[in-house]
């Protein structure tokens, strides 16, 4: 019997309180957690098609997959002012309180997905062109897509120490 209470913490009697284990969040943690996805997807013309992934540490994962100035998987470090201005921004056009899906009828309109994580709650918005989304996140979405392409045109990717 000794032998088998040593597996168990030296066998603790019921009368000890169980400990719950604390949840990690994005709000709570101290790893970087993924900030915005951000994606263009493709149409049946030359419609921007790529996948950006804006991390809490200032890593900008990129994937360029068509009608882009750079494809393939690139890994880009921004200022902490570009992880901070999507913060701000977010909050103050309140992008929680939005639907999650402007979608149009058209099957050949490329859709533009943001999914936001901030406070430790996660909300995804898909927008397509010639929907009744609203202006603000229109114009978010538009400055998101405005910041990833002037990065690809003005910052070399990160390339590790060998």
């Amino acid at each position: 019997m000794s032998v088998f209470c040593l597996g168990f913490s030296a066998c603790k009697t019921s009368k000890q309180k169980k400990r719950k284990p604390k949840a990690i969040t994005a709000a709570t943690s101290k790893e970087p957690y993924l900030l915005l996805y951000f994606q263009k997807t493709p149409c049946f013309g030359k419609c921007p098609n790529y996948e950006a992934e804006f991390w809490s540490d200032g890593r900008l994962l990129y994937n360029g997959i068509n009608h882009v100035p750079l494809t393939g998987r690139l890994t880009y470090i921004l200022p902490e002012k570009t992880i901070q201005n999507i913060q701000t921004e977010a909050k103050k056009i309140k992008y929680f309180s939005f639907k999650e899906k402007y979608l149009s009828n058209a099957t050949d309109l490329p859709s533009t997905i943001s999914r936001l994580t901030l406070d430790g709650k996660t909300k995804q918005i898909e927008t397509q062109f010639s929907s009744d989304a609203p202006e603000l996140v229109v114009k978010f979405q538009q400055n998101i897509h405005e910041e990833v392409m002037a990065i690809l045109a003005e910052q070399e990717p990160y390339k590790p120490q060998k």
